[in-house]
């Protein structure tokens, strides 16, 4: 969504790999003794090699999966990360190649500005979308540019500006979403679905049929584990694998997936390309701060001592997303979660299901034992004690409730919100589509009788 994930902790990284012996060590491609760059046990490069191989497996991501045709029109999701750097650099460098191996794409650059939630003034955001400017321009792209708080917007609506002709505004809508939320685990989830969110409209609104994202192994390493931690391991087909199909007519691609930080952080040094300082905007210094933090500070205080740490949980999420499938186009509305688009796991056909397991116990602990009692035991019970004066059907009521907005979101995006949220601080795109997915249910429910 630009890289959804941050790059920081790649210095950390590096710090578990022994420095190169360059009168002892030989590359292992051309077995010269010019060795440079050591990534784990005996692979050694020298720089020559080592940029081939980056090349070589980049260009092999995007050619296996066979779905980049030539003339297609590619959004580069731009952050400031290695990830997103190197991508960009990649892209250039295919475009410079011999004809036969010439990369023939359209590219164009987003970036999403999030400074406000960063507590920047708009100097300090100005500032940083000049240097965001400039190293698009560096790099020979045409770039673009939209606010977060464009996700305030229709998707048809959402306003995409040139680098040059863009100007930062401040927007209270988004600050008092956010402050609804009580954790930062709350807060990264939820920053993350509108990111993707946003892309997938500029994407729309650019004409392109692809996004490129530059997630690499670690971030992906990463997100697996705080999915499965959140609630959302049965999206990891979507949120972790080469292909992110959950928005009609667009895919979001992952090319970077096969390269580690350490991986990247050579390739940049090489080329002299430097990172831009984006810290994630939950950032703490402390390691609990949210799930997703202490997760990353898990994996890479882990891959520091044993280097196959990334690769290990990485290839274990691939083995599983290929098991997944996430095809939304026959899907109705009321199966697909209102804030992340991604298939709804909250219901089966079993009444025995963890979710339900975890809701009764929500709700004996919050209501007592006695409260078991004439009970109806589903999705929604426990929402139902929260609700005031609606008798158990607000569906008609001129407001939207949590208890409506819960009942088409999934488990992950359930988490996100607690009882005491107000719906009304969330995007008009969200409670649109919730209130046409509920007038379609009562319209269905008036007339079931009558059809055939």
């Amino acid at each position: 969504m630009c890289s959804i994930n941050d790059d920081c902790g790649g210095q950390e990284l590096m710090k578990g790999y022994q420095d190169l012996d360059t009168d002892d060590a030989k590359c292992r491609k051309c077995n010269e003794n010019n060795a440079t760059i050591k990534l784990r046990g005996k692979d050694n490069y020298c720089n020559e090699c080592f940029l081939l191989s980056a090349t070589h497996k980049f260009r092999a991501t995007l050619g296996k999966s066979k779905l980049v045709r030539p003339k297609d029109k590619v959004l580069v999701g731009y952050s400031g990360t290695a990830g997103s750097v190197a991508l960009l650099n990649l892209i250039r460098a295919g475009m410079h190649e011999s004809v036969h191996k010439r990369l023939v794409f359209e590219s164009k650059v987003i970036y999403i500005d999030d400074g406000m939630l960063k507590k920047q003034d708009l100097a300090q955001r100005q500032a940083f979308i000049d240097q965001v400017r400039t190293q698009i321009k560096s790099l020979g792209f045409p770039g673009y540019v939209t606010s977060l708080s464009e996700c305030f917007n229709a998707d048809s609506d959402v306003n995409v500006y040139k680098l040059d002709n863009y100007n930062c505004e401040d927007n209270d809508d988004l600050n008092n979403l956010f402050d609804q939320l009580t954790n930062d685990t709350a807060k990264q989830d939820l920053l993350k679905k509108l990111r993707y969110r946003l892309i997938a409209s500029a994407a729309k609104k650019l004409e392109c049929g692809k996004v490129f994202l530059g997630d690499d192994a670690t971030n992906l390493a990463v997100d697996i584990l705080s999915n499965v931690a959140v609630g959302r391991g049965a999206q990891l087909a979507v949120d972790v694998g080469f292909v992110d199909d959950r928005f009609k007519n667009l895919m979001i691609l992952r090319p970077m997936r096969d390269f580690t930080r350490v991986e990247l952080d050579h390739y940049l040094n090489i080329h002299g390309l430097k990172t831009l300082d984006t810290a994630k905007v939950t950032k703490s210094s402390d390691p609990f701060a949210s799930i997703q933090q202490l997760t990353e500070d898990f994996i890479l205080d882990l891959e520091s001592q044993f280097t196959g740490t990334v690769s290990t949980v990485f290839r274990t999420g691939d083995k599983v997303c290929a098991s997944k499938q996430s095809h939304n186009d026959n899907k109705s509305n009321d199966e697909i979660c209102v804030i992340c688009n991604a298939l709804m796991d909250t219901r089966s056909l079993d009444d025995a299901t963890a979710i339900k397991a975890t809701l009764f116990s929500r709700f004996i602990s919050t209501q007592g034992i006695k409260s078991i009692v004439d009970v109806n035991v589903d999705d929604n019970y426990s929402e139902k004690s929260n609700c005031d004066n609606c008798q158990g059907d607000c569906f008609n009521s001129k407001d939207l409730t949590l208890q409506q907005l819960r009942k088409f979101l999934c488990y992950g995006c359930k988490l996100i919100f607690n009882y005491s949220f107000d719906c009304k601080k969330l995007p008009p795109h969200i409670t649109n589509k919730l209130r046409e997915i509920i007038c379609m249910q009562d319209m269905r429910e008036q007339i079931k009788d009558f059809l055939l």
